[in-house]
């Protein structure tokens, strides 16, 4: 008995210490992603207003200086929208958000069956099967970033790590 409740708080450890790694890194991907939309809208949206702007109101010359460089700064505007929604796309942080967050959670899960497990007796069976849900979790997320991976034309090995470290 002193043996599975040794087994399943090193097991609660792990755990714990997997889900705050991953759930560190879901946070971090959200802000890119957000991040990311936010400069693609307000470069998009200033191009626009750019573009729109009425300089009647100046003398002739310096209307069409004016108007000459409003249009300009709109054409650069978007090519840097173009330029960052390409990046945001071979970045990916929003897929990789939403993979970071469906781990984390079912880590939580597992924290929390862990728990549970911990306030009674625990069996042979039940430790083993918590430590198969660890493994399962972690190979699911593995795979899924494999998966990842082979559909941005990359190697599995190349890159990011599957498995985030605690800084």
């Amino acid at each position: 008995m002193d043996t599975l409740e040794t087994q399943l708080k090193s097991l609660l450890a792990r755990t714990q210490k997997r889900r705050a790694d991953y759930e560190r890194h879901h946070h971090s991907y959200r802000r890119w992603a957000f991040a990311w939309r936010l400069a693609i809208g307000l470069l998009g949206a200033a191009g626009t207003v750019l573009l729109g702007l009425d300089v009647s109101g100046l003398g002739a010359d310096d209307a069409r200086q004016v108007q000459t460089l409003f249009k300009n700064t709109a054409l650069v505007a978007a090519a840097m929208v173009t330029f960052l929604s390409m990046l945001e796309s071979y970045r990916d942080d929003r897929s990789n958000y939403v993979r970071m967050a469906t781990t984390f959670k079912a880590f939580r899960r597992l924290e929390f069956e862990i728990e549970q497990a911990l306030s009674g007796s625990p069996t042979e069976a039940e430790v083993a099967r918590l430590a198969g849900a660890f493994l399962e979790i972690q190979r699911e997320h593995d795979l899924d970033w494999e998966t990842q991976r082979r559909s941005q034309g990359k190697a599995p090995d190349q890159g990011q790590d599957p498995n985030p470290k605690a800084g």
